[in-house]
C-alpha cells in the first residue's frame, strides 16, 4: 500500500525503518499481553526494534523477514490475550498472523511458524489440567492455526511452488536425476 502512494526511491528509504518500527511495536504488544510491567514492555519493544541483526537484514533488502518476525510476535500475543475469550478465535487470528509471516518471510516465515506451534503446545500444557485435555487442545488449536495460515498464504505458496519447484529445467524428480544432481552438488 505504501509503495503505491510514494515514489520507489522514497519507499526504499523508509521501508527498513518502518519494518523495524513494526517489529518493535509487535514485540511491545506481545510483552504487554504477557502482563509485564510497562517499562519491561518498552525495553523489550526497543530491544526488538533496534536489533542489529534485523536492521542489517532490512538494509540489505530483506525487510520482509522483519515483518515475518513481527507477525509471529503478534500471533503469540493473540494466543495469550484476555481480550478474546473464545480459544478458537485466538487460534484463528494467530493462524492468520502465522500465514502473514509465511507470506512475507517465505522459508524463514515457515521456520518461524514452528515457534508459534511450539508455543501453542506450551500454552496448552500450562493451562490445562489433564494430559488428555492438553493433547486435545494442543491438537485442535494447532490444526486451526494451520488451516487459517494456509487460508491466507495459499496464493503465495502456490506461486512459490510454481516458480521455485515446478517447471525448472533440470529439476526432475526421478531417482536418476536426483543422483546426478547429488553428484554434481557434492563434487
Amino acid at each position: 500500500l505504501l509503495a503505491t502512494v510514494i515514489s520507489p526511491e522514497m519507499y526504499l528509504k523508509i521501508f527498513a525503518p518502518l519494518t523495524m518500527l513494526l517489529l518493535g511495536f509487535s514485540a511491545f504488544v506481545m510483552f504487554r499481553q504477557w502482563k509485564f510491567s510497562p517499562m519491561v514492555c518498552v525495553v523489550g519493544g526497543l530491544a526488538a526494534g533496534l536489533n542489529m541483526h534485523c536492521w542489517s537484514n532490512a538494509t540489505w533488502g530483506v525487510g520482509p523477514w522483519n515483518i515475518a518476525i513481527a507477525m509471529i510476535f503478534l500471533a503469540v500475543a493473540v494466543l495469550v490475550t484476555d481480550s478474546i475469550r473464545q480459544a478458537w478465535m485466538k487460534a484463528a487470528l494467530a493462524g492468520l498472523a502465522v500465514g502473514m509471516s509465511v507470506m512475507e518471510g517465505f522459508d524463514s516465515g515457515a521456520i518461524l511458524s514452528v515457534y508459534a506451534g511450539v508455543f501453542v503446545v506450551f500454552l496448552c500444557c500450562i493451562t490445562e489440567s489433564t494430559l488428555a485435555r492438553r493433547l486435545t487442545r494442543s491438537a485442535w488449536m494447532g490444526i486451526l492455526m494451520v488451516v487459517f495460515a494456509l487460508l491466507i498464504a495459499t496464493s503465495t505458496l502456490s506461486t512459490l511452488i510454481g516458480t521455485s519447484i515446478q517447471g525448472i529445467a533440470g529439476m526432475e524428480q526421478t531417482p536418476e536425476a536426483k543422483q546426478r544432481r547429488w553428484t554434481e552438488a557434492t563434487t
